[in-house]
């Protein structure tokens, strides 16, 4: 019988431990908050794809 090169984990890939770790360092502080901040300001705005597109392609165009 051979070993698994790595180590198993005893916990289920979706066990409520894995779940609630939150954010393990700095960086991922930061972009939790960031999340946060954009999940808590408000309605979504409407836009098409087509619009999202036209505007990206604007920016880019217009980078020095």
């Amino acid at each position: 019988m051979t070993k698994p090169s790595t180590p198993v984990s005893k916990q289920p890939a979706s066990s409520p431990e894995r779940e609630a770790a939150g954010p393990q360092n700095e960086a991922e502080r930061r972009l939790q908050a960031l999340i946060l901040d954009g999940v808590n300001s408000g309605p979504a705005a409407e836009v098409s794809i087509a619009e999202l597109s036209a505007e990206l392609r604007q920016r880019l165009i217009a980078r020095p």
